[in-house]
């Protein structure tokens, strides 16, 4: 059984409620697919009433925000997952040019190590 509060795209939504105060407050929630921000579907739909709220990307046929709706009309669709991707060759192909042109690259801090040490 499929459960939709009246928004399009609902399909694997996930459900936000903010039941503090008075003030009750639901809605579908999906992730922007160009950087993963939590975009609110109630809030979303309006852009197809004409307010700037969010976009559509055609090519990952997906809800995406305001931010990336600007941003995707200046440099197309750019997937979350491609972005990863890109940083992850480009810091690949920095490290070996590190070490075909002899230097010694700095052993890089992990970001997390479980323990604290200063």
């Amino acid at each position: 059984m499929t459960f939709t509060i009246g928004t399009p795209f609902a399909r694997g939504a996930g459900y936000h409620y903010n039941g503090a105060g008075r003030d009750k407050e639901e809605n579908d929630v999906q992730t922007c697919t160009h950087c993963q921000a939590i975009i609110l579907m109630q809030q979303w739909r309006k852009v197809e009433q004409g307010s700037m709220n969010g976009g559509f990307c055609m090519r990952c046929n997906a809800p995406i925000c305001q931010h990336c709706n600007k941003e995707m009309q200046v440099t197309g669709c750019a997937p979350f997952m491609q972005k990863i991707d890109a940083e992850f060759d480009a810091n690949t192909k920095f490290a070996q040019f590190l070490k075909d042109a002899g230097l010694v690259p700095v052993p890089s801090r992990p970001l997390f190590t479980g323990l604290i040490t200063e």
